[in-house]
């Protein structure tokens, strides 16, 4: 399950763990970030201990780093029109 974080969302670890908690362990859950501010490796660690995915992506105005955070990989490929 890809959860799709809106630009406007400014980091905020506490949330994103308490959300990571919730997640149902029976499905895969990647996380595509399009605030910059997540982009850190406090956030990937938190995301290595939950076992979540960081989804790597490449779009006009913003790539990600290549950070393998779960034991399976999401990565998306934007296009401009």
């Amino acid at each position: 399950m890809l959860c799709q974080l809106p630009p406007g969302l400014k980091r905020n670890d506490g949330l994103l763990e308490a959300f990571m908690k919730l997640l149902p362990k029976n499905l895969q859950h990647a996380f595509e970030f399009r605030n910059r501010e997540w982009l850190d490796d406090a956030v990937f660690d938190l995301m290595r201990y939950y076992g979540t995915c960081f989804c790597v992506y490449d779009m006009p105005g913003l790539t990600t780093p290549v950070v393998a955070t779960a034991d399976f990989a999401y990565i998306r490929f934007h296009c401009s029109k």
